[in-house]
């Protein structure tokens, strides 16, 4: 699979507002949001310690527990721009890590690949079974567990080629994740919560 940012971009926004509009949108409510999220490799949760997780240079999840069925924007970017930005508390809109459009994705990742760029989020969300950019959900009584596997990237700021992980040659790679809701009319993002950390390799 090759794209080039050209193809993904004119796609972004109408991708972005039908997802939005069905269960996987939140619409405008006032309260804030703890993002209930952590990594897990070889079956083991990753401590995130000091805004940083230090995993190995292999497949890992990211686990969202959700109470009701969401969604959550995440920038990942080989640049500490919006990292920095994001831990100092500027404005969501003016995150460069945000600046365009949820990345228009196939369902239930079926190719385990999470995208990296410096000014488009990856847009992640279960609406039921049928609707998901996970590609595990279980649900139980306290809500849903929804985990994302990546063992391969693509750089759209670079080729825009599938990278193994095991082949990536950074050391870092820095997240922002934040959850949004909607005016009433679907016209305003309204940011309910953010977090930030760094994802470094370790041998």
């Amino acid at each position: 699979m090759k794209r080039t940012i050209e193809q993904i971009i004119p796609v972004l926004l109408s991708a972005f507002i039908l997802c939005s509009c069905s269960g996987s949108g939140q619409k405008k409510n006032g309260q804030k949001s703890f993002i209930d999220l952590y990594i897990e490799q070889d079956g083991r949760i990753i401590n995130i310690i000091d805004d940083a997780a230090m995993i190995t240079r292999k497949e890992f999840r990211f686990v969202f527990n959700f109470s009701q069925p969401d969604s959550v924007l995440l920038n990942a970017s080989f640049n500490p721009d919006s990292f920095d930005s994001a831990r100092s508390g500027i404005p969501l809109a003016e995150i460069s890590g945000f600046i365009n459009n949820g990345i228009a994705e196939e369902l239930f990742n079926s190719e385990h690949t999470m995208f990296i760029s410096d000014d488009s989020p990856n847009y992640w969300y279960y609406s039921d079974d049928s609707d998901s950019r996970f590609d595990s959900t279980v649900k139980d009584e306290n809500g849903y567990t929804c985990r994302r596997t990546v063992s391969s990237f693509i750089d759209l700021d670079g080729r825009s080629e599938i990278q193994d992980i095991s082949r990536m040659q950074h050391e870092v790679i820095y997240i922002v994740v934040t959850m949004i809701e909607w005016n009433d009319d679907f016209s305003k993002m309204i940011e309910r919560s953010r977090r930030y950390f760094k994802i470094q390799f370790i041998p």
